[in-house]
């Protein structure tokens, strides 16, 4: 593995499909409660939008993440240049899933939310080797016993 590595984004499809599966099952769980109708229709008017909220949030804050090889991070927009970031403690490495807490030079805290189907299978097990290579230098990153 060569470093830096640019790392294309994408919204998850799995992270999507979990949370339309949970806004039928609250739709469901709404509409079997002993309330008024008037309560039951604002109810079911402000679950759509807070669905609609949820999806806007699985979107990534940028593009590519830019690991390079002293442990730094960049975020690169579209159209914008690369943001220095740094890894917060407590990183979580899995083998389908990666969250990753940034801190900005700008003070703005991301957490990036990484599933299989979000990252290439390539860039997903060089971002998940990359964490942990960072977590044997500091020990503050979570890591599973799982194969890399």
């Amino acid at each position: 593995m060569q470093l830096p590595i640019t790392i294309g984004l994408h919204r998850s499809r799995i992270l999507g499909r979990i949370l339309l599966a949970l806004f039928f099952l609250c739709l469901g769980f709404v509409w079997c409660l002993p309330f008024s109708s008037a309560l039951l229709g604002v109810l079911t008017l402000a679950l759509p939008g807070l669905a609609w909220w949820a999806w806007r949030q699985l979107l990534p804050p940028c593009s590519h993440l830019i690991l390079a090889a002293d442990g730094s991070v960049s975020l690169l927009a579209e159209d914008q240049e690369a943001i220095p970031a740094s890894v917060m403690p407590y990183a979580l490495v899995h083998p389908y899933l990666c969250v990753l807490p940034l801190k900005t030079e700008h003070g703005r805290v991301l957490r990036l939310v990484f599933t299989v189907d979000s990252l290439s299978t390539v860039n997903f097990r060089h971002l998940r080797i990359w964490l942990r290579h960072k977590a044997a230098q500091h020990a503050v990153l979570s890591v599973s016993d799982g194969a890399v």
